[in-house]
Order: structure tokens, then sequence, then C-alpha cells
């Protein structure tokens, strides 16, 4: 044997030692894991093990069973581990199987170290009581409590040292409930991994159908089982498309309900991401949403940060743009505040508004709110407080309003229409309850008015009911009226502008001009659809010491208005207007087959000048002085003819001086030409007594009285004037003085509105005649002259007395109705007329018509 060869037999039984170590041990090792898992002692002794450390039951309903490996793998079927006393469910958790792979060499030293623990299928339970203590408190039996039932062998000298590299969950569900809450978050697949100091956690969670990536960690779960004082720092990060949050922050141990700290950090690059989070809540456009959030158990919400770069919210039928704006509340006792820009329309706004203190806002007391609003030319700021409670209802606010130009401000914001007020300020009191609002003491000042009002809005059933009373120093409303100055109305001139009808129309002609269809009365649609939709129910009560409207000063403006079920009634007005004092109602209803209409209208003490009257509503008189008025109308129609040829009621005009409008005798002139001498037609415009009454029924208008008395004639008749299809029939008797000479002959006028026909009865020429020559005969002092003047006379049939002078005053006092009477009836045509007299010969010359 060589020399060699010695060293190898020498280290063959040492080789031979070492494989048998290396072989036998792990034999050995699993044969006494194998002993131990046959045993039917484990079970008990498992179940027995996690009582004691928990004080909870854990009950298998399946066999521990091995797998041999060389990390052989211990699965227990079923296990069910009991939930708190009082819980929401027997079971706090319970799992399909758990799987346990064990090294064997530590068991040989009593040592379990077990490389994974597979939890399939598992449901964890996670819930706090109204106590706010958490199942997953557990609590050890005390030392002197019975022994457990089931038989348990005899505890070895030293008992097994437990680690635990790894947790992997498969399937799994984790379940929260509180009181009023419950959330439920699946895991597909979730990697615990632990050490001495920390458990690391990745995989994946499915929450209100979103999956997100998990990566986080805790402390060690031996610190969080054993409540040994410290903390027991835990994070949690989780990443969806299009967002990412991470939680971080500790639980203090032993744990108690406010024993906890957290950090919040989130981001969205939009909202419609958070949908899932929030639901059966409208969530608005925003982009690049942050939040931060810092909080613990003693103090709760410690400090706030959230931020949007931009977002879109609807704004009275408008989109409001918003951002950037940021919520900050840097301490617990720091004021929140919420800054940023809004944008509506074209018009950038500077928000800035404060809020109360985050500690402040877990109290009972009252919430203080601060909002102010600025743009170029505008101010605008709300103070007051949330109730206990946080509730709106019964708090005050105070509302201040300043704008520059309302209506610039409001065409830059999208809504053009607003009124053109210059320099406004508008403050007010504004107090809210379960009901409705309150604004009692409600001050506007600006260029064009001025005054105070109160304002009330109460919910009701079908519509909310408004309630405003008024009282104005003064109002503007040419100004108000105002076109934008690009396209500003010209002044007033002697033609008729042609710009809408904002400014006075010149006097018109003998009658309205026909439109192509002949018609005078315009066939305008009635719109109503503003009374019909009105979204409120509204009772208004005001009155304006000074109103500027046309130009023309009204004064002492009083009235009272209620809209509601779809009619609007001015239910009093009454003015001492530029033409005199009126008094009247006026109603609106929207809500039958066509729009209907009433007005009422009477002149007061001293009389109105419908001139002016008129000009205030863009429509020219043809006459003017003062009078009495006595006005009523009703109607009912989709446009104004269809209004016309419907009214019912009465008009009534009495004057005792003014003029008429010299071109609306053109006609009647002409028809009368040689009988009205040319040189009296200043004379005939002037008016001595003017008694007006028809009575109207379906648009025809029937004359009760009808007198005009000018400086030369004497008219009266009866006739009637249908508004439905325009049509004339008068038969007026006119009598017309030539000094002390009077003459009359029938007058008619027939035709349509926009084309009257005046005729003169042919025999009426030849008593006219008569007449005029007796009369002068009786005057001459000439013999001859009395001579043609009989033999005329007789050739003709003899003389015309003059008829008997007309009741002016009866004819005023049926046409002025209830209203008051207006001046005196004048006396009889006095005898200075003489001088106005014509020559004989071209009386004669008209009369025969040579």
């Amino acid at each position: 044997m060589s020399e060699s060869a010695r060293p190898r037999r020498r280290l063959r039984p040492w080789l031979i030692g070492l494989g048998v170590v290396v072989v036998g041990l792990p034999l050995a090792g699993y044969a006494a894991l194998w002993a131990v898992v046959r045993s039917d002692a484990i079970r008990p002794r498992l179940e027995a093990a996690v009582e004691a450390s928990t004080g909870r039951r854990l009950t298998l309903s399946g066999p521990v069973t091995l797998r041999p490996a060389l990390v052989p793998t211990i699965a227990l079927e079923g296990p069910v581990l009991a939930n708190a006393p009082g819980g929401s469910r027997p079971e706090m958790l319970r799992a399909r199987r758990i799987e346990a792979e064990v090294a064997l060499i530590p068991l040989l030293s009593r040592e379990v170290q077990i490389r994974r623990i597979a939890l399939v299928e598992p449901d964890l339970l996670l819930e706090v009581d109204a106590e706010g203590r958490g199942n997953w408190q557990f609590t050890r039996p005390r030392p002197d409590a019975p022994a457990p039932t089931s038989p348990i062998p005899a505890e070895p000298s030293r008992p097994f040292g437990i680690a635990v590299e790894a947790v992997t969950i498969e399937r799994g569900r984790i379940t929260w409930r509180a009181p009023g809450q419950e959330e439920t978050v699946d895991l597909p697949r979730l990697v615990l991994r632990a050490s001495d100091k920390a458990i690391l956690a990745e995989g994946q969670a499915v929450a209100r159908g979103l999956t997100a990536t998990i990566n986080g960690g805790t402390g060690p779960l031996a610190a969080l089982l054993a409540d040994r004082p410290g903390d027991w720092p835990f994070r949690l990060g989780l990443s969806v498309p299009g967002m990412n949050a991470e939680a971080s922050g500790a639980l203090t141990l032993p744990f108690a309900a406010n024993g906890w700290r957290a950090r919040l950090a989130a981001t969205a690059d939009n909202a419609a991401r958070l949908a899932p989070l929030v639901p059966n809540v409208p969530l608005p456009d925003a982009r690049n949403i942050s939040l931060v959030a810092e909080a613990d158990g003693a103090r709760g919400l410690s400090s706030l940060h959230a931020s949007v770069a931009e977002a879109q919210v609807p704004a009275g039928g408008r989109p409001l743009s918003l951002g950037p704006i940021q919520l900050d509340a840097a301490a617990p006792d720091a004021p929140v505040t919420l800054t940023g820009t809004l944008r509506l329309g074209e018009l950038p706004l500077t928000l800035n508004a404060t809020g109360p203190a985050l500690a402040a806002a877990r109290g009972e007391g009252p919430l203080p709110l601060a909002v102010r609003l600025e743009a170029e030319g505008l101010a605008a700021s709300a103070e007051g407080a949330l109730a206990p409670g946080r509730q709106v209802a019964g708090t005050a606010w105070s509302v201040f309003l300043r704008a520059e130009d309302l209506r610039a401000l409001g065409a830059r914001a999208g809504t053009p229409n607003l009124p053109p007020l210059h320099q406004a300020q508008a403050t007010f009191r504004l107090h809210l309850s379960a009901d409705g609002a309150d604004a009692p003491d409600l001050a506007l000042t600006a260029r064009e008015a001025a005054g105070r009002g109160a304002l009330a809005w109460r919910r009701a059933d079908p519509l909310p009911r408004v309630t405003l009373r008024a009282a104005l120093e003064r109002l503007d409303l040419d100004a108000l009226r105002a076109a934008p100055p690009a396209a500003a109305a010209p002044a007033p001139t002697a033609t008729p502008p042609a710009t809408p009808p904002a400014t006075p129309a010149p006097p018109p002609a003998a009658q309205a001009p026909a439109r192509p269809d002949e018609r005078v009365i315009p066939d305008q649609p009635i719109n109503l659809a503003a009374i019909r939709d009105a979204p409120l129910a509204l009772d208004a009560e005001g009155s304006i010491a000074a109103l500027r409207l046309h130009g023309a000063d009204w004064r002492d403006v009083s009235l009272r208005a209620v809209l509601d079920g779809k009619a609007l009634n001015v239910q009093r007005f009454a003015a001492s207007t530029p033409g005199g004092p009126v008094t009247g109602a006026l109603s609106a209803e929207a809500g039958g087959a066509a729009p209907r209409l009433a007005l009422d209208l009477r002149s007061g003490e001293g009389g109105v000048d419908p001139a002016p009257l008129l000009a205030a509503f863009g429509i020219a008189s043809p006459v003017a002085g003062k009078g009495a008025l006595d006005l009523s109308l009703r109607g009912e129609g989709a446009g104004t003819r269809a209004l016309a040829g419907t009214l019912a009621g009465h008009l009534g005009l009495a004057m005792t001086g003014g003029r008429i409008e010299p071109r609306l005798l053109a006609g009647a002139t002409q028809a009368l030409r040689g009988i009205v001498p040319e040189s009296t037609a200043g004379s005939a415009a002037e008016i001595r007594c003017l008694a007006l009454r028809f009575d109207l029924e379906k648009g025809v208008a029937q004359s009760r009285a009808l007198l005009v008395q000018t400086g030369v004639a004497n008219i009266g008749g009866a006739g009637a004037a249908n508004l439905g299809d325009e049509t004339l029939a008068f038969r007026l008797r006119p009598v017309v003085r030539v000094g002390d000479v009077s003459l009359t002959t029938p007058l008619g006028i027939t035709g349509r509105f926009g084309n009257p026909r005046f005729s003169v009865d042919p025999n009426a020429a030849t008593a006219a005649a008569m007449g005029v020559l007796g009369g002068l005969a009786q005057r001459s002092r000439d013999e001859n002259t009395a001579a043609v003047g009989a033999l005329v006379e007789g050739l003709l049939g003899g003389r015309n007395a003059a008829p008997p002078a007309a009741d002016c005053a009866g004819q005023l006092a049926v046409a002025r109705g209830a209203a008051p009477a207006v001046g005196t009836p004048p006396a009889a045509p006095a005898e200075a007329q003489r001088e106005r007299r014509p020559q004989v010969q071209d009386l004669l010359r008209g009369l025969l018509g040579r």
C-alpha cells in the first residue's frame, strides 16, 4: 500500500460521518416532524397555542397534512378563528387552507423556522364596535383561567421558538366594518415578507372596481401581537392608472382608539378616476388633483393641503372655470384658507375664503366663514358662521357687492342682459332658515337707482314663494333701458327715428299708416312665457319717489303686484305721471289656451294730459290737454289683432281745454270743403269740450258719448268701430259757426282704419246755403242785400235754424265715468267771433261748388 493511500483511508470515516450528518439530520428532522404531524396531539396543541396567544378559539375543519420535500409543507384545512364577542359574524378569519413551509434542521433545536405561510382564499374581517374597540385587539386568558377541556399532552421542557419569513395570500378578501361603514378589498395576490424589524408587502388589491398595485411595510408582527409599549409603524402605497396614494404612520402600543397617527398623500390626473371611490356623487371635470393630510387619534385632522390645477363646474347654466385653486390648513389651530382664481365666461375672478381652524371644526360651536371675490371693477364678499352641527339653517350672513359697471361685467361673465348699473353698491344681511331665506334690510345705491328693500324666500309647493318690499328714492329707467354705447339710439328728431321705440314717437298723421295687408293694428305675438314659466311665486309691493321714463319725470309711483298660478296681477298702481295723477290695475294670465290681458286706468284730481302719458309708452296721442280718463279693457288672444278683436270694457275721455292734432281733421275738412272756411282751420284744432265714451264688447267699440267742441264747430254724433276687422261706421253732425252764423251738415265716416272715407249728405249743402244766406241777410243793413237774402231764402225753401246746443256737461259726465271732473263746461261762443267771418262771395262759391 502506498503512502498516499493511507491518508485517504484516514479521511474516509470523516467523510462518511459528514455524509451521515448532512443526510441524516434532515431525515431525522423530517422523521420528527412526520411523527409530530401524524400524531393526533398536534391539532389540540395548535388550537390551544393559538387560543393562549389570542384569547380566541381556533378550529380546524380538516386534517393536518404533510407534503414531503426538502422543505416540507404542512397544511391546515379549513381553519377558522373566532371573532371578538359581540362581533357582526362569528368568525374573524376563515380560509380554505393554510400552508406552511418548515425548515427541517432547526426543528432539532426546537426552533420552528417557517420559510413561507400561504393563506389560500382567506376571508378576514376587521371591525370596530360602537366603543371604538377593534376586533384585532386580542385578550389573553387570565393565569387562573381553567385549562382547556381538550386533552393536552404535557408541555416539553422547553417550548418551540417560531419565526416566519414570508406570508403569501392568494385570492383573499379583507372586510372593514365600523358603525355605518363597510368596505371590502379583494387581494388576488399579496406577499408579506417578515423579519425581526419589519413586514414588507407587495401585491395587488381590488376595491370598488379599481385594481391597485400594493407596496408597503409595517413593524414586526410579534410587536403588534404582544402589545409591547412603543410605536408600530406602517406604510401602504397604492398605484392605479392615473392615481397614486400613500398612507404612512404608526400605531402606539398597547393599542388604544386614539393611539395612532397617519399621513395621506394622493394624486389623480382627473376627477373621473375618483368616481368609483365616491359613488352617487357628481364630480366636476377637474384635472391634476392632489391631497396631503395628516391626522392622529388625539387631535383628528391636524393639517390639510389640497389643490386642483383646473376644473369646470356648472354655475347658473354656464361653466365656471376654477384653477389653480388651493385649500390649506397648516396646523390644528390655524384657519382653513381657500385661494385661487376663477373664470366665469371671460371674467377672471380672484377667490379668497377663510374658514374655521381644524380644531374648531371638530367642536360643537359655530364655524365662522368668510368669502371674498374680486375682479376688475367688482368686489363681493359674504361673512357669517355655520350653526352648531355644521347646519346652514339658523345662520346669518353679511353680504356686500360693489360693481363699477354691472352690464359690462355681466357681458364678460356670459350674462349680457344685466341692468346697466354704474358705481353700484348693495349691502344686506341674509338670514337662512330651514324653510327659506330673508334679507330684511337691503340697501342699494347706484348712479341710476337708490333705495332700500326687504326680500323673503320660502320653500313651498309647487313653487317657492318670494316676497319683495321696496322703497326707492330714485330710479332712472331711461338709463337702465339704454342700449350699449356702440348701439346707442340717436336723440329724438322731428322725423320718426329708425331706432327701437325707446323714445317717444313723433305725433301721428291723420290715421296710422296701413300695412301691406291694409291693416293698422300690427299682428304681433303676445308672449307671456316669462309669466307662464316663472320658477317662483312673487308678492311685490314698492314705491318710487322719483322715476325717469322717456325723458319725463314721474313722481310718487307705487304698486302692488302678485305673480302666482301662471298669472301676474298688478293689483294697484298709482303715480303722478308727466300728464297728471293716475291710478289703475293690470293683469296678465298665461294659463289658458290664449293669453288674457286686462288694464284699468283712471285719472286723479286735476286730470291727466294723455300726450305725455302715452309718450311714456312710446305712443303719440291725438289730443293734448288735461282731461278726465276712465279706461277699463279686457281681452284675450295670441296676438295683438286677436286681442283687439276680443276687447271688452269701456274707454272714456272728458276734456274742457286742449288741442286736437290738426292733421286728424284733414279728412273731415276735405269732405266739408266750402262749408268750413280755410281761415278757420286753426280754431278748429282748439278743444273747448271733448267728451268721448265707448263701450266695447267682442272688439266692437260703440259710442255712448261723442262730442267735440272747438273754436269754430260743435261735432256730435254716434257710431261704432270694429277692432276685429278695422271697420268704421260713424254719422256725425258738425255745427260750424262762422261769426254769429251757424251751419250744419251730416258727415259720414266709413271704410277701414287705414283708409277711412268721409262723405257729406247731398241735400245738406242746399240747406246750409239757405241758413248762411239767411243769417247774412239779417246782419246786413243794406236793404238790397236783405232782399237778396229773402229771395234766396224763399227759393231754397226757408231758413235753416241752428240746432240746439249739445249738452256738454252731460256728455262730459258720461265720458269721465268714475274719474273726478276736470274743468268746467265752456260758455256759448262769444260775439268776438264776428271778425273771423268769411266774405259772402267765398261762402257762396264754396257752398254752390263754383
